[in-house]
């Protein structure tokens, strides 16, 4: 995470948020982090206005069961293709321990791997 939204990468270039049925959020950073910081199991990237925490450590204090459900439990690269076999989008998607999405990172099409690698 911080490779991703590191001042001197790619948080220019990106979009985060949430795609589940029925509802898009997309937000562009406003700037660069002003800070990225753990805490208990957090990662949060603060941006100065405004700041977004994510559970991808271990979280102790709301208990075990808590802990299990609000950490990442898994992650996943993807990537579409278009008619022209050209990589129309990728990005990243997080799901916490009962598979609910997390977070989408959409990343810059211009980084993105040729369909055959």
């Amino acid at each position: 995470m911080t490779v991703v939204f590191d001042p001197e990468n790619y948080w220019n270039d990106m979009w985060f948020g949430l795609l589940i049925e029925g509802s898009a959020l997309e937000v562009a950073a406003p700037n660069a982090p002003k800070k990225i910081g753990m805490y208990d199991g957090y990662i949060t990237v603060d941006f100065g206005r405004w700041h977004f925490p994510l559970c991808i450590g271990e979280h102790t204090a709301s208990g075990p069961e808590l802990g299990r459900i609000r950490r990442c439990g898994r992650a996943e690269l993807y990537r579409r293709i278009g008619r022209d076999d050209t990589v129309t989008s990728w990005g990243l998607r997080m799901f916490n321990g009962r598979d609910e999405q997390m977070l989408t990172i959409m990343l810059p099409p211009r980084s993105s791997p040729t369909p055959n690698s």
